[in-house]
């Protein structure tokens, strides 16, 4: 219990520092964590699509998710072109 709550406290030491944009500081003789660089830097931005959510009214009577979640079509646009590999090989359809 006491080694899950060292974790604990240098995960939330690590979100602080990734936060503050500040290199974690290094431990027990460790290098410091390098954080991966943007593969695409030039890539075209895109707009994040906004999650569908249950109404109010229908929320107000039960204990459902807020959240409905993304459709496949939501979840890998056409645009992209690149559908993941477990959707190809499964009975994916769009």
């Amino acid at each position: 219990m006491v080694d899950a709550m060292a974790q604990g406290h240098r995960a939330a030491e690590a979100i602080d520092a990734y936060l503050r944009g500040a290199k974690l500081a290094p431990t027990n003789g460790a290098s410091a964590l390098e954080t991966a660089s943007n593969p695409k830097p030039d890539a075209a931005k895109q707009e994040r699509v906004k999650m569908p959510q249950a109404a109010p009214a229908a929320r107000l009577r039960d204990f459902t998710e807020i959240d409905l979640g993304y459709s496949v079509e939501q979840a890998w646009p056409k645009r992209s072109g690149a559908w993941p590999a477990v959707c190809a090989a499964s009975a994916c359809s769009a």
